[in-house]
């Protein structure tokens, strides 16, 4: 790699790590940590991890659980532990280490429950690529893709089966 490549890998880097760190200011639970260490990885959030399509929704929901949480003071407590798709849904781990209102009130953790869970719901119905509304499902590795992405799949991959999306 010349020179030129490291200088514009570089500042590509920085970019990324401006951004992160805004994002992390309004969702702290998207922080990645360095497990063993009180690092702060700024060059990967757990919205890295979520596919295109469905990031759009998942920001709609996460909003939705920072104000659960603010109301709640506990926002710095929620963590993320792994994020995934699985049988075309999105699916997020999470849990609450340290957090001392945890037994006082249980109601905003099942608000927080059905949040994630509108969110998996959510992520069925859109395209996983685009964003756009799915209308069909890849058969095997089970993924919602719209009419779109259908065409594409079908020039790219002509022998991948795509059905009508079972709801």
């Amino acid at each position: 790699m010349g020179i030129k490549e490291k200088i514009k890998q570089y500042w590509e880097q920085r970019k990324v790590i401006k951004k992160n760190k805004q994002l992390l200011k309004e969702y702290p639970f998207l922080r990645m940590d360095d497990f063993g260490s009180d690092k702060i990885l700024y060059d990967k959030t757990w919205l890295d991890l979520i596919p295109d399509g469905w990031k759009k929704i998942a920001l709609v929901h996460f909003q939705a659980i920072r104000k659960i949480l603010e109301s709640n003071n506990a926002l710095p407590y929620l963590k993320i532990i792994e994020v995934k798709e699985k049988y075309g849904r999105l699916r997020i781990y999470y849990h609450f280490p340290n957090c001392p209102i945890y037994e006082q009130n249980k109601r905003w953790l099942d608000d927080i429950d059905r949040q994630f869970d509108m969110l998996e719901k959510d992520s069925w119905n859109i395209c996983i690529y685009c964003g756009k509304p799915a209308q069909f499902q890849t058969d095997g590795w089970i993924t919602p893709i719209c009419e779109d992405c259908k065409k594409e799949f079908n020039t790219e991959y002509p022998n991948l089966e795509i059905k009508a999306k079972e709801d």
